[in-house]
């Protein structure tokens, strides 16, 4: 495992709990962070996800909505990206479930999915730290501005199961280990055509 880059924090991260979720595993993915991104890791107050944001047919709640919230609470370029993290089914249309998403400096996660419960199979602590990792790091990655990787052992790889979670882990290729590395320098560092000045407004999965 490598770290993006040594040296101060570049990126101010808040992770913002989304309904009710365990503080312990909030703490051990703060942490986990910490270790490998240029981030001081901070935590912001539960956001508790609107009425709307769930659809009763699917049994699910909207990823966009919950992002769309989440964008609320960054205030300017300079304020670094929210992640949200959830214990509920994420959706987007056209797919069935998503793992996390992000939209603009909004990154958001759920560990549903993530736990070995889900597919009935015995809890594995250190199994869902690896896939939190994975995932927050992926979205972590979106909300900088950075696309896909085609590499599959890349974390910017897109996870369509969770077996691709699994294999590709939360290291950066060389390639966009560069690219995140650029990415999170201070805004006055940056050039031009830096993705941060011009930022999605699609979600990224």
């Amino acid at each position: 495992m490598e770290t993006v880059q040594e040296g101060k924090a570049d990126i101010r991260l808040q992770i913002v709990p989304v309904g009710a979720i365990d503080p312990g595993v909030l703490e051990m993915l703060r942490q986990g962070i910490a270790g490998v991104l240029p981030a001081d890791v901070r935590f912001g107050e539960v956001l508790e996800p609107r009425a709307g944001a769930y659809d009763a047919k699917r049994g699910q709640y909207s990823a966009e909505a919950i992002l769309n919230d989440l964008a609320a609470r960054t205030s300017g370029e300079l304020s670094g990206p929210v992640l949200g993290v959830a214990d509920c089914d994420l959706y987007v249309p056209n797919l069935t479930f998503v793992f996390g998403a992000a939209l603009g400096p909004a990154a958001l996660i759920s560990i549903t999915r993530l736990k070995q419960e889900f597919y009935s199979l015995k809890a594995d602590r250190d199994m869902l730290y690896t896939r939190m990792m994975t995932e927050a790091v992926h979205e972590i990655g979106h909300s900088y501005g950075m696309r896909h990787c085609f590499d599959p052992g890349c974390v910017m790889f897109f996870s369509r199961t969770i077996g691709d979670t699994d294999r590709k882990g939360f290291d950066f290729c060389e390639t966009c280990r560069e690219t995140m590395s650029r990415l999170s320098k201070p805004l006055l560092e940056i050039s031009e055509d830096d993705p941060r000045l011009a930022p999605s407004l699609n979600i990224m999965l």
